[in-house]
C-alpha cells in the first residue's frame, strides 16, 4: 500500500517506504564525504552526523550554514571547495579515477 498522499507521484513511495540503511554503514569501505545543509527540512543535521559516525572512512562532517536539501544545486559555491579537496585527496589526477 502506498505511503504517500493520494495523487503524489509513485516514485515518492520508494523514497518514503524504503528500508533504512544506517545499520549497514560499517560496510562502506571507500572514503566518504558527507555534506549537509543546516536548513535541510528533510533531514536534521544529526542524521548526517550519524552517517559520518557509522562510515569507517568518513571525512569530518561538513555543515553548510543555511544550506537546503539539494546542496550541490542551491549552495554550489560552498560545496565545490569541499568536493575539490576530497577528490584531490582520494582520486588524484594520476590515479586513473579522474578524467
Amino acid at each position: 500500500m502506498p505511503s504517500t498522499a493520494p495523487g503524489s507521484p509513485r516514485c515518492l513511495d520508494t523514497l518514503v517506504s524504503r528500508d533504512g540503511l544506517l545499520h549497514r554503514l560499517a560496510e562502506v569501505r571507500c572514503a566518504t564525504l558527507v555534506l549537509h545543509g543546516s536548513a535541510d527540512a528533510a533531514y536534521p543535521v544529526c542524521r548526517a552526523a550519524d552517517i559520518v559516525e557509522g562510515v569507517p572512512n568518513a571525512e569530518p562532517l561538513v555543515v553548510v550554514d543555511g544550506g537546503a536539501h539539494f546542496l550541490s544545486l542551491t549552495d554550489a559555491t560552498a560545496v565545490n571547495p569541499h568536493l575539490r579537496e576530497f577528490l584531490a585527496t582520494h582520486a588524484p589526477a594520476d590515479s586513473g579515477l579522474r578524467h
